[in-house]
């Protein structure tokens, strides 16, 4: 379909739609003086004739404006008609958090970090967000280290410092209890800890794959959370680290007052330390390979899991490649680029992981029968190609101990490379 059969307002064209609800419908868009993609969100006049919700668009696009940071979705313009309102904001084409279940905590840790590094730019202005779910956090693309987009601030409220927020608004299951309290009481108020409740709620859906409180009526959801925070299971070491655990009970206070704010969240281990590699559930209690031999660099770690991550899915057991470059990557879960690497390859292996042949043994066979192959010549192979088989074969013996076989082997590949200089 050419571009002229698509809508166009001012100069930007509105093709797929991408999803719609109750105040609007959003579409994929182009903006024709940049080429860029853009995501347009197109609202009805008739959704905004009252004052108050006038207002509330108005109060949505000033403080959208006035947020510039790289975990927020940027509003780049805004247009009006006579029928329609038109938002236009970056597209993020990864989609959102709400289809994710049964992340490890190492993978969740990243994604927290964007979304509290979003929130200190809201805290900074004063600003509530009031609805963060798993369904306004988006991704900006569909890459293994795709960035965090905090996004939706239709219900956001910017307050002084002293003040209190009054509005009942957001969506039931991640509200804190003082905003439930406020469809009984309206002389209940609350404050940015609110939004704290919604972060540990979204935390614990992303690891536990469920959502923390569950209730088929409104009515009923205060009792649940009640009874479920008296549940000695409801923060089981089963599924949490002790971290995790001290990090979640300090949010689920009912108490607002007795709730962690901002700045403890924001210092808090679980975010700030080093992520934990304890037993993933779903991978029956396996974790990563134990060796008695360490590489010397962080550099190293990521030559080697990248190898092993490209040539899993030519292996028998691409589960144990995959963990093996876990294993590599653990000590360096401090930096981000680690840490996200890990995460894609703890990911596959959740994917297809093999209990059978978890031995030390069986992942030093396969390394050896791959490196052998990758070194077999080919008289069709062209030299370049046949040294970066080398090169792959020397760099999967390196994430191997030392031994006087692997040793030789190695020796054995160094010159058959010189051979081809």
């Amino acid at each position: 379909m050419g571009d002229r059969n698509y809508k166009q307002v001012s100069h930007y064209l509105l093709k797929e739609e991408l999803g719609n609800g109750t105040f609007g419908t959003v579409y994929r868009g182009k903006d024709l003086n940049t080429n860029e993609i853009r995501a347009i969100k197109m609202i009805s006049a008739q959704n905004v004739l009252k004052p108050q919700e006038k207002k509330a668009l108005s109060r949505e696009i000033q403080i959208m404006r006035n947020l510039d940071h790289e975990n927020i979705v940027k509003l780049y313009d805004y247009l009006e008609t006579r029928n329609y309102n038109y938002l236009v904001l970056e597209y993020c084409s990864g989609g959102d958090l709400s289809g994710l279940r049964d992340l490890s905590e190492e993978h969740t840790i990243i994604y927290l970090r964007q979304i509290v590094s979003a929130l200190k730019v809201l805290q900074a202005n004063n600003i509530i967000h009031r609805d963060l779910k798993p369904a306004n956090i988006l991704l900006s693309d569909k890459s293994p280290d795709a960035k965090i987009k905090l996004a939706d601030f239709g219900l956001a409220r910017q307050i002084s410092a002293n003040s209190l927020a009054k509005s009942y608004v957001g969506t039931p299951l991640y509200m804190a209890p003082e905003v439930i309290k406020l469809r009984e009481n309206q002389s209940e108020r609350y404050t940015e800890r609110a939004d704290i409740w919604s972060v540990g709620c979204i935390v614990y859906e992303l690891i536990r794959g469920a959502r923390p409180f569950e209730a088929k009526n409104f009515g009923d959801l205060l009792p649940v959370i009640k009874t479920r925070l008296n549940d000695p299971d409801f923060l089981s070491s089963q599924y949490f680290s002790e971290p995790c655990i001290d990090f979640l009970s300090k949010i689920f206070k009912i108490n607002p007052k007795e709730r962690m704010d901002f700045e403890t969240m924001c210092d808090h281990p679980f975010i700030l330390g080093r992520p934990s590699i304890k037993p993933i559930i779903d991978l029956h209690g396996i974790q990563c390979m134990s060796e008695d031999f360490e590489l010397s660099t962080k550099e190293d770690a990521l030559d080697i899991s990248e190898v092993l991550f490209n040539l899993a899915k030519d292996t028998p057991h691409p589960f144990l490649f995959y963990m093996k470059a876990c294993t590599l990557l653990e000590p360096y879960l401090e930096d981000q680029v680690c840490a996200s690497i890990f995460k894609v390859n703890f990911d596959e292996a959740k994917r297809c992981k093999n209990k059978t042949d978890w031995e030390s043994s069986t992942m030093t066979r396969l390394i050896l029968e791959m490196a052998v192959k990758l070194c077999r010549s080919d008289e069709n192979i062209a030299s370049h190609l046949l040294k970066e088989n080398y090169r792959q074969a020397l760099t999967l013996l390196n994430s191997l101990g030392p031994s006087s076989h692997i040793i030789r082997l190695k020796e054995a590949i160094k010159r058959q490379m010189d051979m081809h200089n």
